[in-house]
């Protein structure tokens, strides 16, 4: 707050000498001579002077004391502001929560030991393939029929003797990939090659039911190798294009290489028609594939190894409800 000595000493004297001048000035034309005019002239200017310098100062402290109730609003709201309440981070954490799904333990056994249908099945297919090799080929001069019996046969006993000896990455490569290639070298040999396979093969049936009866445990290991390769978007795609187009693409390069050995001319073999004819089948026997392990793995969401291949636990969604339950 300004102090009256702060007030400007031309200011005062501007007032009062206006004060004084109006004041004679007014009692002159009242008749009065300036010998007769009585010293009431300087006190009336004094008084006038005073109540102006009074009346000045009282609107600057009600100046003042405006700003100081401004500021203090100011200052009021910024408290306010600054003690607004923060969102409860704990009634959030509450809602995040009851927007995940509930998880329920399951009394379902994932087995992936192999069961005693399964090793019926095996030994089946196994002995089937014995059968048809030795006893069952008439024609000798096609090489593709028995060359596709063998591979169909080591196929089998190859992952029985991975999982006995525990060897996870043979077993996993004979479930992702093996099971690929035996069913698209059938279905080009039954409806492409000139060399046909036999399309009432027995094995074929045995293989289908092996794959129904193995459909969680196979399931969940082409579910997780799929799964490992969606984080690297490459890798996914080349492994769809070789389900449906590179499985079918390399039994057709082993046939042009049989066949010929038995006398097919290669123009007859490399025929536009044959080619989109194989690429077609291949595409086919890809998708049946896809479609197959995507039937049987798409409630699947994750999957915890106590043992790689062996024991864990599995998660996967039903009906709304996530479940976990025991791989053995």
């Amino acid at each position: 707050m300004k102090e009256e000595s702060d007030r400007p000493t031309s200011f005062c004297y501007s007032i009062r000498s206006s004060i004084s001048t109006s004041a004679l000035s007014t009692f002159s034309d009242e008749g009065y001579y300036s010998d007769q005019k009585p010293s009431f002239s300087s006190s009336c200017s004094s008084l006038l002077y005073d109540d102006l310098i009074h009346e000045q100062h009282d609107e600057e402290i009600q100046e003042e004391l405006e700003e100081e109730q401004v500021d203090d609003d100011n200052e009021y709201e910024y408290d306010n502001e600054e003690e607004e309440p923060l969102p409860d981070e704990s009634f959030e954490k509450k809602d995040s929560d009851h927007d995940l799904p509930p998880l329920l333990q399951s009394t379902h056994i994932i087995r992936i030991s192999y069961s005693p249908i399964t090793y019926a099945l095996i030994f089946g297919i196994i002995s089937l393939s014995f059968y048809t090799l030795f006893f069952k080929i008439t024609n000798k001069q096609h090489t593709f029929p028995p060359f596709f019996i063998s591979f169909n046969l080591l196929l089998h006993m190859t992952h029985l003797l991975a999982h006995w000896r525990q060897w996870l990455l043979v077993e996993r490569i004979c479930i992702v990939y093996g099971t690929t290639l035996y069913w698209t070298g059938w279905l080009l040999g039954v409806f492409v090659f000139s060399e046909r396979l036999n399309y009432v093969d027995p094995t074929t049936p045995f293989f289908w039911l092996l794959l129904i009866e193995r459909r969680h445990a196979w399931g969940l290991l082409q579910w997780e190798f799929s799964g490992q390769l969606e984080s690297q978007r490459t890798e996914f795609i080349v492994y769809r294009i070789w389900t449906l187009f590179g499985a079918g693409s390399a039994w057709g390069l082993l046939y042009i290489a049989l066949a010929n050995m038995d006398g097919y001319p290669l123009h007859y073999l490399l025929r536009p028609y044959s080619v989109a004819k194989l690429l077609l089948v291949s595409a086919l026997a890809g998708l049946v594939m896809i479609c197959h392990w995507s039937f049987w793995t798409f409630q699947y969401r994750g999957v915890l190894w106590k043992r790689e291949l062996r024991k864990g636990i599995a998660v996967w969604c039903s009906e709304g409800v996530t479940r976990a339950g025991h791989v053995e």
